[in-house]
């Protein structure tokens, strides 16, 4: 997520956690209608991410990983499952300035 948190703030200038809630949300004022993929990833992973705290946690008390790497672990298999919501969403669609502008990445 760390590669979308700098296209972010370079595209747009704005924290990624604001960016975020605009299109989990939509925002009227800016025209961008509400395209959730936190929450539903959340629900759908959460039973999924504890498995993996538990699974992390238990390889820390057996000295197989750093207490310190718990979190980034977490963090990085969430994140993946984040990115993959996000390529998914297809309604409402996209506008073509946005539909051009993944084409030139």
């Amino acid at each position: 997520m760390a590669a979308l948190m700098a296209v972010l703030m370079a595209v747009r200038h704005e924290p990624v956690a604001g960016v975020a809630h605009v299109h989990e949300h939509g925002s009227a004022k800016r025209g961008i209608p509400p395209r959730p993929f936190m929450r539903p990833t959340a629900a759908e992973k959460g039973p999924e991410w504890a498995q993996t705290v538990g699974h992390l946690t238990k390889a820390a008390a057996q000295g197989k990983l750093a207490p310190e790497n718990i979190m980034p672990a977490l963090t990085m298999a969430a994140e993946g499952h984040v990115r993959v919501a996000i390529t998914k969403i297809t309604s409402p669609p996209l506008a073509k300035a946005t539909v051009d502008a993944r084409k030139r990445r």
